[in-house]
């Protein structure tokens, strides 16, 4: 039998409530058991030694196959604890220069993982072929010990809140820390900002997360448009609702269809895709304070 401590209040139907006026009435004791139960709950977790300050080395227990040239690192954390992150940040990896001893290499990755997640946390990483990190990062194996500090930049929510729609736009794996800020919009129920995602490829085997995105559109605020700038395979399509593909490369008339009034463009990719890109939003006469690189 469980324990009272960890009961997860039930809510009365309204129809329970006598309607005579009781205080406290049966809905006040909901709310207040409901925010008792989730205090506890937020207790029982801690987040991990992650600072911005001094490098935390991770345990590395996991490497799987995305695509031919990205994978997702899975690390261990403890099994109640949160890596102690907010949606779409990032952090920074520390490693020893492949050719140069006695130095350093960091570069920045953002976190693939929810905040809410405990007992680990994983990164999505593309490997270059010409990389400095990445030729470390392919040497990489379980059980290796990873130094990361972090966790860096923040798409406050609040600020998001003054408008009524979000067009993010991303290349490759800028798409990452748009996960779990979208994820974030779509599971707060009182949220109804519109969202449409672009995200530009260079062919239909770079599409990645597909079930997340995918879940995405399952949503009536969301909408997902990929642009796949190289030639598709025969035949292929986007099956569901709520997205839809071209096969072409973003361009500004492009963009023209989806400017309009009250809307914050959030912007992740190559320093190149997002300078176009913004240099597109400026000609079509978009507000800078309306676009946010991230």
């Amino acid at each position: 039998m469980e324990s009272g401590e960890s009961l997860v209040p039930w809510r009365p139907l309204n129809s329970d409530c006598c309607g005579s006026g009781c205080n406290p009435c049966i809905l006040d004791i909901y709310a207040q058991e409901l925010e008792l139960s989730q205090k506890k709950l937020s207790e029982s977790y801690t987040s991990s030694h992650l600072n911005t300050l001094n490098y935390t080395e991770f345990e590395l227990v996991e490497i799987s196959k995305q695509t031919d040239d990205v994978n997702i690192y899975r690390f261990k954390l403890e099994e109640n604890e949160k890596f102690g992150h907010k949606p779409g940040q990032h952090v920074i990896i520390r490693q020893n220069h492949p050719t140069v001893p006695g130095s350093s290499i960091t570069r920045q990755y953002s976190i693939l993982s929810l905040p809410d997640e405990t007992g680990y946390f994983s990164l999505l990483i593309k490997l270059y072929p010409t990389g400095q990190m990445s030729s470390v990062i392919r040497n990489w194996e379980p059980g290796d010990l990873i130094p990361m500090r972090g966790p860096y930049g923040i798409l406050h929510k609040e600020n998001l809140s003054n408008y009524k729609s979000l067009l993010f736009i991303c290349q490759g794996t800028g798409l990452v820390p748009f996960l779990s800020v979208i994820n974030n919009l779509l599971s707060d129920e009182e949220n109804d900002l519109r969202l449409h995602l672009i995200f530009c490829i260079k062919t239909s085997s770079d599409i990645l997360q597909v079930k997340t995105i995918y879940d995405f559109c399952n949503y009536w605020n969301f909408y997902l448009t990929i642009y796949i700038s190289s030639p598709v395979p025969d035949g292929f399509k986007l099956f569901g609702p709520n997205k839809s593909f071209k096969n072409t490369k973003i361009t500004k008339n492009d963009l023209e269809t989806e400017i309009c009034d009250n809307r914050k463009y959030i912007l992740c990719g190559s320093e190149e895709f997002m300078t176009c890109i913004q240099s597109y939003l400026s000609e079509l006469e978009v507000d800078k304070g309306a676009i946010f690189r991230l």
